[in-house]
């Protein structure tokens, strides 16, 4: 006959060591052998002691880790002056983890990062060369000192921080945000604009730079006015937003990346797809259109194109917008 024995993890039982503050039970109390200490660093004195226990108690219950455990466990994360502190506890003084955490944090109160009062963030002003990106990380490591902060008084400091004249400062001024994802949103929008632009002065200055070098000029193809590029737009089978979506995943188009307009500036009620952004609608899209010239000049979009425009005709309407930009002899 066959017996079916449950199995159950086997436990090792830790020899009592002299001098350690654990009482009896807590010292005898046996370990399963699958047990693994979770990852955690060590903690020396220096430092918030808090944050060293909320990462060592965070560990320990991931893996449900019973409190005598933890108890034995937790010199094992100190070193330096915190494993000094523990070696000088009372003998058999701990019977439980909650003994532990508190004579802790008492220890080791000096260390801990002290709480602010929401007016320290009234000192924290953008300077006026300083970047919007390095204003926003100052601010927001003052408010995560602050406890129980209040988002209306986060609107409204940051509405006074924020350098004047700076499209975020007339976007928080004209409309406080509504909660604090709406407040990201726009800080995000507006620190996307800004390294755009700082992205555009470099290439500026690069360009410059290339300008001012000592170079052989060379003749440039006259360039066509805005009016006489819409005449000859070549004419499509289906509208350029649909072209739009057809072909956005292919990594053929050149993308925009921000208007020139000011974003308080624009209309907010009309959206482009190309640019991602507000301003104006993808079909009246000037440099979408331009984009799709370029395409189908390349020969991408054939299938877009109408019939008559694709045996031939495209060289032949190039020629013609070449010919229409070069003013006429008056002979």
């Amino acid at each position: 006959m066959t017996t079916t024995m449950s199995k159950t993890p086997k436990i090792v039982s830790a020899p009592i060591i002299v001098g350690l503050p654990f009482t009896e039970e807590v010292d005898r109390f046996p370990a399963p052998l699958s047990f693994k200490m979770p990852p955690s660093e060590s903690y020396d004195g220096i430092g918030d002691p808090m944050e060293h226990l909320v990462r060592f108690t965070s560990g320990m219950n991931l893996y449900l880790v019973l409190d005598q455990i933890m108890c034995r466990a937790f010199p094992i994360t100190l070193k330096g002056a915190a494993h000094v502190w523990f070696q000088h506890l009372v003998p058999c003084f701990i019977s439980c983890w909650a003994q532990l955490p508190e004579s802790f944090r008492s220890n080791f109160l000096t260390s801990r990062i002290q709480r602010k009062n929401f007016s320290a963030l009234f000192r924290i002003v953008q300077g006026p060369k300083e970047s919007l990106k390095s204003y926003y990380a100052r601010f927001n490591t003052e408010k995560l000192l602050i406890d129980n902060l209040d988002p209306g008084v986060t609107f409204a400091v940051m509405a006074r921080g924020v350098k004047p004249g700076t499209p975020l400062r007339f976007s928080l001024n004209k409309r406080p945000p509504e909660n604090m994802t709406d407040l990201l949103d726009r800080v995000e929008k507006y620190l996307r604009a800004e390294e755009d632009s700082m992205t555009t002065q470099d290439e500026g200055t690069s360009r410059q730079k290339r300008r001012d070098r000592p170079k052989m000029r060379i003749p440039e193809e006259p360039k066509l006015s805005q009016a006489t590029f819409s005449k000859h737009l070549t004419p499509l089978t289906i509208s350029q937003e649909h072209i739009l979506n057809q072909i956005k995943s292919q990594n053929i188009l050149k993308w925009q990346k921000s208007m020139r307009m000011p974003a308080d500036k624009r209309d907010a009620q009309l959206y482009c797809h190309f640019h991602n952004d507000h301003g104006h609608m993808t079909e009246e899209c000037k440099v979408l259109q331009r984009e799709i010239e370029n395409l189908i000049a390349k020969g991408h979009l054939k299938q877009f194109v109408k019939a008559n425009e694709c045996q031939g005709g495209r060289q032949g309407e190039t020629q013609r917008r070449h010919e229409e930009s070069v003013p006429k002899d008056p002979r």
